[in-house]
């Protein structure tokens, strides 16, 4: 952190030095001046946390440079000092922005006093300006870009789910931007509770129990105290289950229950809570055909199917794609200014991005970095990722035979990396049991 700067102005050349030798080695950039116009001086080239300002000074009345010193900066705390003491000189330097006031002869314990009050104030109103920035940020944040048919497609649906309390499917590839829909309802809802996200698939299956719903202290090894679900944390708001076609089946109906009933209990304890908490659920996997294989309990899919949004794949938006590359631009540009070159637009528009808004977020970002001249040039980024591919391919080409151990080795990861290193997903696209899984990479580590 910064220094603290202290600033007085009085014309006592004693006190000033005295203010200097009591506050410099307790940390503070101390700064001084005899009069008011040197004392303004000082505050129009420097950012000064707080003023000690004598009433009384050689050129002007304190409470006069009052207005002068908050112009240069709002935020700085004045600390009165006065030699005669009255209500109406404390009324008139409260008047003027005044944010304490002590008498002369100073007591130093009093004005140290003063000072770390004006310290905290300001930590106060720097903390509240950064969470205003944040919830600004986010709220601008929340919004959908582009012009598309899909996207219009898109906004209707989140109206009528935004004026219902029923539970939402999202659908669409990693990377559509499913969390961003579901926060874009929960705000347009006017939900009184706040929104909540919890990704199924990021937590072990032994976990999600614990986390959906809680537990009662001595509930199990390690339950050392009680601890609300995100069922009631997310009460009279919105709870998100991302990739809910990740939830263990064992869970799936208890689900069904807390949406039919909307009541929850935690584990171990006897007592129902209420939870009026909107589900809304995403994933990117085939929900629909997992529910027909019986991998999906169907009676949840319908609950949950009740109002569905489907994402489609940025390379289906292709006329959306150089807006989204301006929006990231301007997102990630912290003032500066950037240009897209219209035939980088043309690259981007022509490329599959497997990775949807997630990866062309990514790589605008990455162009940034490297930019020259405020030129952002994506293809850079684009060609050196297609570079290394085919690197990676010329060399499989020439190298030995793999043993047939290895070639499954090498299809598993890249399988289970696909999957974002979700194992149960991988476990089915293999057509494998999840515990063969588990034991095959335990091989694979000793290795």
């Amino acid at each position: 952190m910064d220094k603290r700067t202290l600033l007085v102005i009085d014309d006592d050349e004693i006190f000033l030095s005295t203010m200097e030798d009591y506050f410099k080695p307790r940390g503070m950039d101390v700064f001084t001046a005899s009069t008011g116009k040197k004392g303004l001086d000082i505050c129009s080239k420097q950012l000064i946390d707080v003023v000690i300002l004598d009433q009384k000074l050689p050129d002007v009345e304190g409470h006069a440079i009052c207005e002068s010193i908050l112009k240069n900066n709002e935020k700085t705390k004045i600390i009165f000092s006065t030699a005669f003491p009255s209500f109406e000189n404390a009324l008139k330097a409260i008047e003027v922005g005044a944010f304490w006031y002590v008498s002369k002869p100073v007591n130093f314990k009093e004005l140290t006093f003063a000072i770390e009050k004006s310290l905290k104030q300001l930590d106060l109103e720097k903390g509240l300006e950064d969470l205003n920035f944040l919830k600004k940020k986010e709220e601008e944040d929340l919004e959908l870009v582009g012009s598309s048919g899909s996207k219009a497609k898109t906004e209707e649906l989140i109206e009528i789910a935004s004026r219902s309390d029923s539970p939402v499917l999202i659908t669409g590839e990693t990377g559509t931007g499913k969390t961003l829909i579901a926060k874009i309802i929960h705000k347009k809802s006017g939900k009184k509770g706040p929104f909540v996200s919890v990704n199924c698939a990021a937590l072990p299956e032994n976990l999600v129990e614990a986390e959906l719903f809680g537990y009662k202290k001595g509930a199990f090894t390690g339950a050392d105290n009680d601890k609300k679900g995100l069922l009631e944390v997310a009460h009279e708001g919105t709870l998100l289950l991302d990739e809910i076609g990740e939830m263990p089946l064992s869970l799936q109906s208890k689900l069904l229950g807390v949406i039919e009933e909307k009541k929850c209990r935690r584990i171990g304890d006897v007592v129902t809570r209420k939870t009026a908490a909107r589900i809304i659920a995403a994933t990117n996997s085939d929900i629909d055909g997992n529910s027909s294989k019986n991998l999906f309990r169907k009676d949840l899919y319908y609950r949950l199917n009740v109002l569905r949004i489907h994402l489609p794949p940025l390379r289906e938006r292709v006329q959306d794609i150089a807006d989204l590359a301006e929006y990231f631009v301007k997102d990630l540009s912290a003032g500066k200014i950037y240009i897209i070159p219209e035939e980088e637009k043309l690259v981007l528009s022509r490329y599959f991005w497997d990775g949807n808004i997630r990866e062309l977020r990514n790589v605008i970002e990455r162009a940034m970095i490297i930019a020259e001249d405020r030129a952002v040039l994506p293809s850079k980024i684009l060609c050196a990722q297609s570079a290394q591919e085919t690197e990676l391919f010329h060399r499989s080409q020439h190298k030995k035979p793999l043993k047939l151990e290895e070639i499954e080795r090498e299809h598993i990861l890249t399988t289970l990396n696909s999957n974002g290193n979700n194992m149960s997903k991988t476990a089915r696209d293999l057509g494998i049991s999840l515990s063969t899984l588990k034991r095959k990479l335990k091989l694979f580590c000793s290795l």
